[in-house]
């Protein structure tokens, strides 16, 4: 079987079984997704491994396109997130292919050499695919507002994505935001299954509260990325 069809039916064990890994724990994290409402995702992939996600002449990021449904776009490398040097996907469309898109999204970084990481995806149940190492940091940008969904009541929700998911889980304090763009990174380190666990939980408890939207529906961060890498972020 070739890499991405690979990659595709480990998606479809994923999906298709426990969606969220959260077995019986899973109502605790919210209730059920509008299938016909349109949602949006972010995910940040270090500029040198954006490659990985895009593929030769767009072929990866077109296949990732063509089989989850959704609309996918890697920012420029021109075009970073405040304060880092990480560009931006952002994935549109329905919950399932918003999803669908963000799983493969992150078994691609996974598959990146650069990363270190593909090894991974192995323990995932996909073959086929080498490495050496098995953990990665995958980051998860989300609307500022939405944080407290994420924390939950005394950090309760959190604790519970890290125990369902076995992945270490943390969100950027308020004092390291960058001033002016109202969003917030959650980071999800833990092997592929785990990330990809970690990055479907997120996603999923922003889409079933149905009011989360990013007030920057793009990959441009304009100005406010200029001034967090030159310190105005600090």
């Amino acid at each position: 079987m070739d890499p991405m069809a690979a990659l595709n039916a480990g998606v479809k064990r994923t999906l298709d079984g426990d969606a969220l890994g959260m077995g019986g724990k899973r109502q605790a994290l919210g209730g059920e997704l509008d299938p016909t409402a349109a949602y949006a995702l972010k995910i940040l992939v270090a500029n040198k491994s954006a490659g990985s996600v895009i593929g030769k002449a767009g072929a990866t990021i077109n296949s990732i396109k063509e089989t989850s449904g959704a609309r996918v776009k890697v920012s420029s490398n021109q075009e970073t997130f405040p304060g880092t040097s990480d560009r931006i996907v952002l994935m549109q469309g329905h919950a399932h292919s918003v999803l669908q898109a963000a799983t493969l999204v992150v078994m691609e970084m996974f598959k990146d050499p650069n990363a270190a990481a593909a090894a991974a995806v192995k323990e995932a149940g996909i073959e086929g695919i080498g490495g050496e190492q098995g953990t990665l940091t995958v980051t998860v940008v989300i609307p500022a507002h939405a944080c407290g969904l994420i924390i939950g009541k005394g950090g309760e929700r959190i604790n519970l994505l890290r125990e369902n998911c076995h992945a270490k889980i943390q969100m950027q304090s308020k004092d390291k935001a960058i001033p002016g763009i109202n969003e917030r990174t959650v980071s999800v380190q833990g092997n592929c299954q785990q990330c990809v666990m970690g990055v479907q939980s997120i996603a999923q408890i922003l889409f079933e509260d149905g009011t989360v939207q990013y007030e920057n529906q793009s990959t441009n961060y304009g100005m406010a990325a200029s001034a967090a890498m030159m310190g105005g972020g600090d």
